[in-house]
C-alpha cells in the first residue's frame, strides 16, 4: 500500500511524464482523457494547498516548481518578486534599499519587501503563509526588524 508521500511522488513523476509528453500542462476538459482530468485536479489541489497557510511542505513546492511550465496560478506574482528579490541579494550582495540613490526597480523591491514584513505583523491587507515566511528567511540578509537589528545581532554573534 503506498503511503501519502509515495502517491504524491507518482502524481509528481506522471504529472511530469505529461508535460514531457505534451509539450503543456494538463487541463479540465470534456475532451481530456481521464488521466489528464485527474492531473489537472491534482494540480488545483496542490496550488489551493500552497495559498493555504501551513498545507504544503517547502520541499513540495521546490519539487512543483522545478517542473517545466509549472506555476501557481493567478497569484504567480508574488513568486515572480521573490525570486526577482533573490537574483537582486545574491547579485549586489544586499538587501534592496528605498534611498535617493536607489535605482526604480531596486525601490520597488524595497517597498515589496516592507509590504511582507508588515503582512508578517498582520498589518495592511496583505497576508503571509507560513510557507511564504520561510522562503524569505532563505534569503540572505532577510530580516523582520529594523536594519540596525540585524547590525546589532551579528555583532553580538561576533562577540561570543
Amino acid at each position: 500500500m503506498l503511503d501519502c508521500t509515495d502517491r504524491w511522488k507518482t502524481k509528481l513523476a506522471n504529472l511530469q511524464a505529461f508535460i514531457e509528453s505534451n509539450g503543456r500542462l494538463p487541463v479540465l476538459s470534456k475532451r481530456a482523457s481521464k488521466e489528464e482530468r485527474n492531473l489537472a485536479t491534482w494540480m488545483a489541489r496542490q496550488r489551493m494547498a500552497y495559498y493555504s497557510p501551513n498545507q504544503m511542505e517547502a520541499k513540495r513546492i521546490v519539487l512543483l516548481e522545478g517542473l517545466p511550465l509549472w506555476h501557481w496560478g493567478k497569484d504567480d506574482g508574488w513568486m515572480r518578486k521573490y525570486n526577482r528579490l533573490k537574483d537582486f541579494t545574491n547579485l549586489n550582495m544586499h538587501m534592496p534599499r528605498n534611498s535617493k540613490t536607489a535605482g526604480d526597480d531596486e525601490k520597488a523591491l524595497a517597498i515589496w519587501c516592507n509590504t511582507q514584513k508588515q503582512a508578517k505583523k498582520g498589518k495592511g491587507t496583505a497576508t503571509l503563509s507560513d510557507n511564504r515566511i520561510q522562503l524569505l528567511e532563505q534569503i540572505v540578509g532577510w530580516y523582520w526588524g529594523h536594519p540596525e537589528e540585524v547590525h546589532l545581532i551579528h555583532h553580538a554573534k561576533e562577540q561570543q
